[in-house]
C-alpha cells in the first residue's frame, strides 16, 4: 500500500452492499463487480463511508471485504473504507483489508472525537507505520 506511484486515474465506483432476506447477497455483489469491470470501471471501493457498512456486524464487514477483495481479484484496484472514530479499530480494520487485498484505505477523519491537529497527526501517522 506504500507506494509512491498513483495507482487511480478515472472513475472509482462506491459499490452498495446488495442485501437479500437480511443477509449479505453475494450473488448480487459478484453481478455488480463483474458489470463494473466490463463497464471499465477504473477502482471500486467496498464499506464506503455513506453506504451500508455501519449497519453490518464485524462478522458480516470481514466477509465482505475478504470475499469483494476475492471477486475483484486483482482486475481493478480495489479501496476498502475502514476509517471509524477509534484508532485502534481503524487499525485492526485497515489491518484486514491490506490482508484481503486492499490496494488502499478509505480512511476518515475520526467522527465525534474532536482531535487536535497533533492528535490527528498521530492517528494517520500510526495507520501508515502500521498497516502493511
Amino acid at each position: 500500500m506504500h507506494s509512491d506511484t498513483c495507482i487511480f486515474r478515472g472513475v472509482c465506483t462506491a459499490l452498495i452492499t446488495p442485501m437479500a432476506d437480511g443477509k449479505i447477497d453475494y450473488v448480487t455483489l459478484r453481478e455488480l463487480i463483474d458489470w463494473q469491470i466490463s463497464q471499465k470501471t477504473d477502482a471500486l471501493l467496498v464499506c464506503g463511508t455513506t453506504g451500508e457498512v455501519s449497519t453490518l456486524s464485524a462478522k458480516e464487514r470481514k466477509e465482505l471485504v475478504m470475499r469483494a477483495g476475492e471477486m475483484i481479484n486483482g482486475r481493478v484496484p480495489y479501496i476498502v473504507g475502514c476509517g471509524t472514530n477509534a484508532t485502534e479499530q481503524t487499525l485492526a480494520w485497515g489491518c484486514h483489508a491490506a490482508a484481503c487485498g486492499a490496494d488502499a484505505l478509505l480512511v476518515v477523519t475520526p467522527y465525534y472525537n474532536k482531535g487536535t491537529e497533533e492528535g490527528l497527526y498521530r492517528h494517520f501517522a500510526l495507520l501508515s507505520e502500521k498497516i502493511p
